[in-house]
């Protein structure tokens, strides 16, 4: 329960940061994932190559050939990576899919591609992954994971960097601010379920 209330708080900073960004104030400065490749309101950095840790990394930065623009909904989906990896690693299967994923003969689209296998297989790895943790605990993590999952990578489209909504806001940004809203609600849940309320 204490990891899903870090990974809730992570989500908060994120949104904080989105909502009322300091003057100056570098999406990178947030997570250490893709950090310094561009301001969120700047052009792609240009530089060849993405720093960061892969592990954490977002799926589509891993896999581009092309230089990509750091945008908001990168940070939730690195979130997702550093929390949903943390919970699985508790288990065996969880670390041996671990190490298998920081392998360093792995190239970054190779990450890519296995985190999004990852994703695309749930049924049995996902088995067990959250089979190994207690009934109670299993369940409950299980359904957030896929749910989050869903959020972020089955239920949208990511926008172009320059897309505007009809409310004036860049579409990155206000997909963001939805995005969380309801990843924050499901953590919310699952905390309470996982505390027997």
């Amino acid at each position: 329960m204490e990891l899903l209330q870090v990974w809730e708080s992570l989500y908060r900073v994120i949104s904080s940061v989105a909502e009322e960004p300091e003057p100056g104030t570098c999406w990178g400065a947030v997570l250490i994932d893709f950090d310094l490749a561009s301001r969120i309101e700047g052009t792609s950095s240009g530089s060849p190559d993405k720093t960061g840790t892969p592990t954490f990394m977002p799926v589509g930065i891993l896999t581009s050939s092309r230089p990509v623009r750091h945008q908001e909904l990168y940070e939730d989906e690195a979130a997702f990576w550093i929390g949903f990896l943390a919970i699985i690693s508790r288990v065996e299967s969880g670390r041996r899919c671990m190490k298998e994923l920081q392998d360093p003969a792995l190239s970054m689209s190779q990450v890519g591609i296995f985190k999004r296998g990852m994703l695309h297989q749930p049924s049995t790895e996902w088995n067990d992954w959250f089979g190994e943790m207690g009934e109670k605990e299993g369940s409950v993590l299980r359904r957030l994971c896929e749910k989050l999952a869903t959020i972020l990578f089955f239920q949208q489209v990511f926008p172009g960097s320059e897309e505007v909504g009809r409310d004036g806001k860049r579409l990155h940004l206000s997909l963001h601010l939805s995005v969380v809203d309801e990843i924050l609600r499901d953590l919310g849940v699952a905390v309470r379920e996982l505390a027997g309320q």
